[in-house]
């Protein structure tokens, strides 16, 4: 009975232990266009053409890859292609080498647009770079690469994740139908300049995971508010890396921080007091 009694309580004290750890014990990975594996790479079968992806492998190699693709708002109601449409069609991935990184050519602007169109950019349709993760995960940081408020331009850059339960459709939509699907701001950066990171305000939680996950310049989706350091418009910047936390899965085993050991501890000594004076009351 004794013995019952003790592994009950050590159980129970393995519980609160694990239930303890947190999110920041799960796996991190960074993905990046350093010039150093694991960078990104373009899909042979699409190679520079409107609708490309490009690859990129984790710098941990159990972590999920991560696709990038383009897509920008060129699309007309009459279903033509001018820099003032409002419903997002396929756009070009490009790449602008180590030092500047990821942009995109829409289709108004043409696959061999110069700077600063060939940027992520709002003032000639208005550009969006979808990160589509193999898994959950939260994004901790991004790094803008070549950023326009360093070249005469603004740099005004926008976060989104992806809250819906089916894959987004993003070709065909409108800005105000990806809010309503279920895009999600998660945070705004004013005037990021070139070699800038975001890492203030993802709010680092398994809450906020998603395997999706969208970089644009401020205004593209959902507010465009004028504020003391936010404006839509004139806004363009290259994409250089970003780092990733992987999300525990629902039945995965977290690894307890020292504190979670501690507690845990603090409760087996606490479980075989007991069992002691079990067994001098016997």
């Amino acid at each position: 009975m004794t013995t019952n009694t003790t592994r009950k309580l050590l159980m129970a004290a393995a519980s609160v232990g694990l239930a303890s750890a947190s999110f920041s014990a799960s796996a991190s990975s960074t993905y990046a266009y350093d010039g150093n594996p694991p960078y990104c790479t373009e899909g042979a079968t699409n190679s520079g053409t409107y609708g490309n992806s490009y690859g990129c492998a984790a710098s941990t190699a159990s972590d999920p890859s991560v696709t990038l693709t383009a897509y920008s708002t060129t699309k007309t109601a009459a279903g033509g292609i001018s820099s003032a449409g409002t419903s997002f069609d396929v756009a070009a991935v490009m790449d602008y080498g180590s030092s500047n990184g990821y942009g995109i050519d829409n289709k108004a602007e043409g696959l061999s647009a110069t700077a600063p169109r060939h940027a992520i950019s709002d003032s000639y349709g208005k550009d969006v770079m979808v990160l589509n993760f193999t898994s959950s995960v939260v994004l901790s940081s991004f790094q803008v690469g070549w950023a326009g408020i360093s070249n005469g331009y603004d740099s005004d850059v926008s976060l989104w994740r992806y809250t819906g339960s089916l894959a987004p459709s993003i070709t065909g939509n409108t800005a105000a139908g990806m809010v309503s699907a279920g895009w999600s701001l998660v945070t705004n950066a004013a005037d990021v300049t070139s070699g800038g990171v975001v890492n203030s305000g993802l709010a680092n939680t398994a809450a906020n995971a998603s395997s999706w996950w969208l970089v644009t310049s401020y205004g593209t989706l959902g507010t465009s508010a004028t504020t003391s350091n936010l404006s839509a418009g004139n806004n363009t910047f290259k994409l250089l890396s970003f780092a990733a936390t992987t999300a525990p899965s629902n039945g995965g085993t977290k690894v307890p921080e020292p504190a979670s050991l501690a507690l845990l501890a603090v409760a087996g000594f606490g479980a075989l007091a007991a069992a002691r004076r079990n067994r001098k009351q016997a």
